[in-house]
């Protein structure tokens, strides 16, 4: 049951929802699966119960969304998480930015200038900042087929860490 106190030492400071049966194990979130706790007698509940090793859990709850074909963890660039609220599926308007990206690495524009192009034009990132080279990089490396003229995706990563280098270092270099 849901409390406004500590159902186990009575303060109603720093409560926290105890599940009877882990969400891992397939409890529920229904009420009369969980257990108003405080953090320190919360802690003291998980402690007891060794054999309910989070790290252990957490691995068996995420093998079993990736069993059933649901998202964990980080929405790629370029998707979005689909109605269902579980499966990834194509966003149009950040497929329309990495095309606009790709267009524009492919006329020979750095990523810097890429970028100062984009937040001009105040095309924005998903969290609606403005980009910069390394946004633009990470997104532009997991893409599978993204090449410019006739560099490969290795050729990138060796120009992209060739720009960053001062140029003390290019001095060297050459």
């Amino acid at each position: 049951m849901i409390h406004d106190h500590c159902v186990a030492c009575g303060t109603p400071d720093n409560l926290n929802q105890h599940h009877l049966i882990p969400r891992s194990l397939g409890g529920s979130d229904e009420e009369s699966n969980l257990l108003t706790l405080c953090g320190p007698c919360h802690a003291k509940v998980h402690q007891v119960r060794a054999d309910w090793r989070h790290s252990e859990l957490t691995k068996k709850a995420l093998q079993a969304k990736k069993d059933r074909g649901e998202s964990t963890g980080h929405i790629p660039y370029g998707k979005q998480l689909s109605t269902d609220g579980v499966h990834l599926e194509d966003c149009r308007d950040e497929q329309n930015i990495v095309s606009e990206i790709q267009r524009l690495r492919r006329s020979g524009m750095s990523f810097n200038k890429v970028a100062s192009d984009l937040n001009k034009r105040n095309i924005l990132k998903r969290d609606k900042s403005n980009w910069n080279a390394v946004n633009l990089y990470t997104v532009c490396k997991r893409l599978p087929d993204f090449v410019s003229g006739n560099r490969n995706l290795r050729q990138f990563q060796i120009m992209f860490l060739e720009g960053r280098k001062t140029k003390a270092q290019k001095a060297v270099t050459r």
